[in-house]
């Protein structure tokens, strides 16, 4: 996709490395995610293809277009982007998984592996991707660049929350 350019072009090989890992991990490890997800769907009684054949939410939309358009600034920027998102992901992948099972009764492990997998996962990918960060700035990034880069993410991300929020009429 739009970021696999541009962590081959990262010129640092610590920060390339944990960028292609990364990536690497959301297609193949254990499997896809997109297939984790799907999974999910389906433990709460959706066809994967209607999932697939839906449109995304508008707010979905934004979070994927700001993490693409900062990617493809350069590597410090979409580094920044990834970890706005993915240092979250530990914590909320685990609440996520505990309301599931507490408020809608979902149990079924296939139901719940994306959430679990994001639980732990997420814990390496957020550590290295901060090492990675604090290599950039060792190296002369700025940290206003990086600090930008991650506002950015972290307000779509936050509406893409809102966004669930207001499909699900939950006020905020």
């Amino acid at each position: 996709g739009a970021t696999q350019g541009r962590w081959s072009a990262a010129s640092d090989w610590y920060k390339r490395r944990e960028l292609e890992d990364n990536l690497d991990d959301g297609r193949h490890h254990p499997r896809p995610h997109a297939g984790l997800w799907l999974d999910f769907g389906a433990g709460l009684g959706a066809d994967p293809r209607t999932v697939t054949t839906a449109p995304a939410h508008p707010a979905a939309t934004r979070l994927v277009e700001t993490i693409s358009r900062l990617t493809a600034t350069d590597a410090g920027s979409g580094l920044s982007a990834l970890y706005a998102y993915e240092s979250q992901q530990p914590e909320v992948s685990s609440q996520k998984a505990d309301g599931l099972r507490e408020h809608y009764g979902v149990t079924a492990p296939e139901a719940l592996a994306y959430f679990a997998l994001h639980a732990e996962m997420d814990l390496e990918h957020r550590q290295k991707e901060r090492n990675a960060l604090a290599r950039s700035l060792d190296a002369g990034a700025s940290p206003e660049a990086i600090a930008h880069a991650v506002d950015q993410t972290l307000e779509a991300y936050w509406g893409l929350l809102d966004g669930v929020c207001d499909e699900a009429g939950i006020a905020g």
